[in-house]
């Protein structure tokens, strides 16, 4: 389960992970109130902050990445990440987006297209924030920043990736 919560901390709806028939994972939504997964109850995804949006002070750039499972990784490293509520799938923001004004931002996509779409989307909406960067991850396709930390790769590495250079547009 995955708490989402506003800018001050209180917990406003919870999505859950949960396995597919077909071996995969689907998500269900309950609101923070509920304890049954009937939805978001007339809100939707959009309306919704960044997973993550209250642990921004952490410093160092803000990682935007795909997933909460992905953002978590990050925390457990003591680095600020977000992600959005929709995943991939995600084309409008809302007000999802204004914490990062005046912020570094790194864009680290999934490796796959869904992961770079989404992050070529969110590179043309962040005008507001003080830089935006993107990273392609060194992973397997269809991998992330999750699978690179089990792989045996250290927070320090990714600094070190981090620091490399200059932008990598994604096509």
């Amino acid at each position: 389960e995955y708490e989402y919560r506003d800018m001050e901390g209180k917990v406003v709806a919870v999505k859950g992970r949960f396995p597919s028939n077909d071996g995969g994972k689907t998500f269900r939504w309950r609101m923070a109130d509920s304890s049954q997964w009937t939805g978001l109850k007339g809100m939707k995804e959009a309306d919704l902050a960044l997973y993550g949006c209250d642990r921004l002070d952490i410093g160092g750039p803000i990682l935007f990445l795909e997933g909460e499972k992905a953002v978590e990784a990050c925390w457990e490293r003591g680095l600020a990440a977000v992600c959005l509520p929709g995943g991939s799938a995600a084309t409008f923001f809302g007000r999802a987006l204004e914490p990062l004004a005046g912020r570094h931002v790194v864009l680290l996509p999934d490796n796959d297209e869904a992961g770079r779409g989404l992050m070529r989307r969110l590179k043309a909406k962040l005008g507001e924030a003080a830089s935006v960067r993107t990273v392609a991850m060194p992973v397997p396709e269809r991998g992330d920043i999750y699978n690179w930390f089990e792989a045996g790769h250290t927070r320090d590495e990714l600094l070190g990736l981090l620091d490399k250079g200059p932008d990598r547009p994604i096509c």
